[in-house]
């Protein structure tokens, strides 16, 4: 006999201030998990939306699985509008979201700017390094530190007047903790709720092989992204040391792409194909490379949208000669089993280091390259091409410029029995006239594979870098972009090891201030200018003390940074004051002097976070046990 049982239900009340207040929402065990839940809360939210005296929709203490659930399912509704698109969303919130989304389903502010937050990060699938996530981070910040505002400006406004106080020090010291707390905690939410999104969309219900074939040839409608692959999860990158590589499961070294967005747009996908496979062969020695598409299902016009040509895409970017067919790139492979110990340019260095992606020991060969020979410049040509995936915005060195300089590092192991030399990275450098008797030498880019990473060979290339420099005619000073943080990072701590070793940065005249005869003294050894030796010399002052706050050469540091900061403000702050004793009563203009002192004050909390940062990652280096 056929019945209707209830399984749940969801119980909402209509307050008299204009609010409808869901209280309860329940399911038996045995049907969670089904998306019974989804459905109810959907309804009842279609239920609210045609009540005409609600204004908006509040939820009675909300549990952690209801809140996924509603964020989930919010995000979802809305992103179906125009204004929550890809596009619009990294705009930054605005009120025409809140009146579209308060008018379909009766959303708050609060709530609206919440799914704005999730869909934001789940659009950029959370990436620290993407631009929207900083813009992001800065827009919440500034929301979040409100509340905290005026009692900061109070402690500030005591602390001038007292500035050595304790209890006060201590007290702003608390408040900034609790502050940078609710922020931390407030994007570990969001990034939570953004990557429990992103896994929802992407696992899609199992489907049968019969209905897979149908959907496949046209017979069944293709449901919602079906023919839609994420870069990060279609495209990887294959280091070939023997054809056994082809086996996804035997391959040695294969790694994921970092950013897309120049090949493949800012959304990061794929359209036209089903269960998507793009893979990309370089040759372990060689480089040369070959690229295979592999996929189940097709999108067929009129049908769907025409495919995207992904080898059009790829071509522009890859290896002059790339191979679309396995057989040409099986023959190059053969070819290379007898060069496989090829190495370009004149030994630097060798040294082991262990790596602990492949739990292994191998010695790393670094040598200095000049593009005077044509198979160095057709081989860094290829080589350089896996770089596209991992810096956000790829440069392709026209190696025909004879300025151009390169230190490459080969990893030395044994495969199938042969020992062969293998690139995994290398640095670039420029060298170009700033007078005519001499030059400046600027690091442009720093590559090294992902599998390698994080084993110290970044630090070997950048140390090879400065020997070679150094010995350069007429070489004046090294320069380098400081926009990548893990690079700036590396730079840190490289100069603060190279110049902690000369008698003039050790720690007892390092506290007797900065001095023409440091940055003399590493220009002759490293060729560093005077910026870079006076960022040097605060980070080892910092270090050499440990951070101590209370330590009396902290505070003469940062008044002498404080110093250094107030340049760019002098003339300015001094306009405006001059301005207000004429005109007293100028509120413009008080109000222009107050932002210009809260912009200097943020960016010497700033400055001295970073330092603070940069010396604790430096006395951890150095202080580490051997046996780690």
């Amino acid at each position: 006999m056929e019945g209707h049982n209830p399984v749940g239900f969801i119980t909402f009340y209509k307050n008299p201030y204009f609010s409808i207040e869901i209280t309860q929402l329940f399911v038996m065990p045995p049907c969670q998990r089904m998306g019974i839940g989804t459905h109810l809360l959907k309804n009842a939210y279609q239920e609210i939306a045609g009540f005409d005296n609600v204004e908006q929709v509040t939820v009675k203490e909300p549990n952690m699985p209801f809140s996924n659930l509603r964020d989930f399912l919010d995000c979802q509704l809305l992103m179906k509008f125009e204004e929550f698109n890809y596009e619009n969303i990294h705009k930054g919130y605005n009120n025409i979201m809140y009146e579209v989304a308060n008018k379909a389903y009766k959303f708050s502010k609060h709530r609206v700017r919440r799914v704005n937050e999730i869909l934001r990060l789940a659009y950029i699938q959370c990436n620290m390094l993407d631009g929207n996530y900083k813009l992001m981070v800065k827009e919440i910040t500034r929301r979040l530190k409100i509340p905290f505002k005026k009692g900061i400006r109070i402690l500030k406004e005591k602390l001038e007047n007292n500035p050595y106080h304790g209890k006060l020090i201590e007290n702003l010291q608390g408040v900034n903790a609790k502050l940078d707390a609710t922020i931390t905690a407030h994007m570990v939410d969001i990034q939570l709720a953004a990557t429990l999104k992103s896994e929802k969309q992407s696992t899609s219900e199992p489907v049968d092989k019969f209905t897979e074939t149908a959907i496949d040839i046209g017979l069944l409608d293709a449901p919602e992204g079906w023919y839609t692959a994420r870069c990060l999860d279609a495209i990887t990158i294959v280091i070939m040391y023997h054809r056994q590589c082809f086996v996804p499961v035997k391959r040695k070294r294969s790694f994921k792409p970092v950013f897309f967005e120049e090949i493949f747009g800012s959304r990061g996908e794929i359209f036209g194909y089903h269960n998507l496979n793009v893979d990309i062969y370089y040759l372990a020695n060689s480089a040369k490379c070959y690229v295979e598409i592999k996929y189940t299902g097709k999108a067929t016009p009129p049908f769907e949208s025409a495919p995207d040509n992904i080898l059009e895409k790829l071509t522009p970017w890859l290896p002059r000669g790339v191979k679309t067919r396995r057989f040409p790139f099986f023959v190059e492979h053969y070819k290379e089993r007898r060069h496989s110990s090829k190495i370009f340019g004149t030994e630097l260095e060798r040294v082991q280091i262990y790596n602990p992606t492949d739990n292994d020991s191998y010695n790393y060969i670094f040598t200095s390259c000049e593009n005077d020979e044509r198979h160095f410049k057709q081989f860094h040509t290829r080589f350089q091409s896996m770089t596209i995936w991992f810096f956000k915005k790829p440069i392709q060195i026209d190696v025909d410029d004879p300025n151009w300089l390169f230190i490459y590092v080969y990893e030395e192991r044994n495969e199938e029995g042969m020992k062969g030399v293998y690139p995994v990275g290398f640095i670039a450098i420029y060298k170009y006239s700033t007078s005519p008797n001499r030059i400046t030498a600027r690091i442009t880019q720093l590559f090294v594979m992902p599998p390698c990473q994080r084993m110290g060979i970044g630090t070997h290339l950048l140390t090879n870098a400065y020997k070679v420099i150094a010995g350069l005619h007429n070489g004046a000073e090294i320069v380098a972009p400081a926009t990548n943080m893990p690079f700036s990072c590396l730079r840190d701590m490289v100069d603060c090891q190279l110049l902690m070793q000369i008698e003039q940065f050790d720690c007892n005249n390092i506290h007797k201030g900065f001095s023409d005869t440091m940055s003399k003294v590493a220009n002759e050894e490293y060729k560093l200018n005077k910026r870079r030796v006076r960022r040097v010399y605060e980070i080892l002052r910092m270090a050499y003390i440990k951070c101590n706050m209370d330590d009396r050469n902290y505070k003469l540091l940062c008044e002498e940074i404080s110093k250094q900061l107030r340049i760019p403000f002098k003339r300015r702050t001094l306009m405006l004051k001059k301005r207000l004793e004429k005109y007293p009563h100028d509120e413009k203009c008080r109000e222009s002097l107050q932002k210009s002192y809260e912009a200097l004050e943020a960016k010497i909390v700033t400055y001295m976070t970073g330092l603070q940062t940069a010396a604790t990652t430096l006395n951890k280096k150095l202080w580490k046990p051997s046996f780690e």
